[in-house]
């Protein structure tokens, strides 16, 4: 959340969940309306915004949000469409079912719409803002800097994705694998030696857990034995260490094949012959 605090340094403008936050949980909106706006005109509201945005940025490495309605914003910002590239927070309680177009500030598209500021939650006493998001949960969590959304394309042609799924944690390395058999690749993640392997293109948590490998190893999958089921593998010093099946274990293959620091890839090389 930011507020307005006249020549005091903007970094004292940023809230943190505690003392001990790490830089990339520092709170990273900013809410303006009528008693933030400091009694700036236009012209010196504006420069503050980009200020305050850029700041914030620069400390978090995340970019803000703008809280703001429209009446404000048209009034007070003469309408700026200096900043239709952040993400908006609209509130626009309007009794509909999304907000009034066309929004303020040149925004195209809005993140979150606060539709009401007098609904109810259990556990909570008197009234409440409610909001909703305008998208879907791999989104969200991307927003929420949770999880690496995988972004997913149909055919070898430019485009956009045709499906977005949030799953894994940062860090983890990647894969994707016909792991259920269907002749569909679905997400997979290698952790410090260990496997988490999801079974639809959705966001969710890992179907399967599997022990296999050791933390360094370079990760790798196929259908090792022909079965038409990818598997793990890893990488390791020169040689591949192949497991036949989705459970924890030893390797069932090792085959020594190409120099340490080489780049590993699997493939089925061979028309009806296993992933090598």
């Amino acid at each position: 959340m930011g507020r307005f605090a006249g020549e005091r340094d903007v970094e004292g403008c940023v809230s943190l969940r505690s003392s001990r936050a790490r830089p990339r949980e520092a709170g990273r909106f900013l809410r303006i309306g009528h008693r933030r706006s400091g009694n700036l005109g236009a012209d010196a509201l504006v420069g503050w915004v980009a200020t305050f945005l850029s700041r914030v940025q620069a400390l978090t490495g995340r970019r803000p949000l703008i809280y703001t309605y429209p009446n404000f914003w048209k009034n007070a910002t003469g309408d700026s469409r200096a900043f239709a590239g952040q993400l908006l927070w609209i509130a626009d309680y309007n009794g509909g079912s999304a907000p009034t177009l066309p929004l303020p500030g040149g925004w195209r598209d809005w993140a979150f719409w606060q539709h009401t500021s007098s609904g109810s939650l259990p556990g909570i006493v008197g009234s409440v803002d409610l909001d909703v998001f305008c998208c879907d949960d791999a989104s969200l969590i991307l927003l929420s800097d949770q999880a690496p959304v995988w972004l997913l394309r149909n055919s070898l042609s430019p485009g956009v994705a045709d499906l977005r799924l949030a799953y894994g944690d940062r860090g983890d390395v990647p894969l994707s694998c016909d792991w259920a058999g269907t002749g569909i690749d679905t997400p997979g993640v290698f952790r410090n030696g260990r496997w988490y392997i999801r079974l639809s293109n959705t966001t969710g948590r890992g179907d399967v857990s599997v022990g296999f490998g050791d933390p360094g190893d370079i990760p790798v999958c196929g259908d090792w034995d022909g079965n038409g089921t990818d598997t793990p593998g890893v990488y390791r010093r020169g040689v591949f260490y192949l497991r036949n099946s989705l459970t924890t274990g030893v390797a069932h293959v090792a085959v020594p094949f190409g120099n340490p620091g080489d780049v590993p890839v699997a493939g089925r090389w061979k028309p009806g012959g296993p992933a090598t």
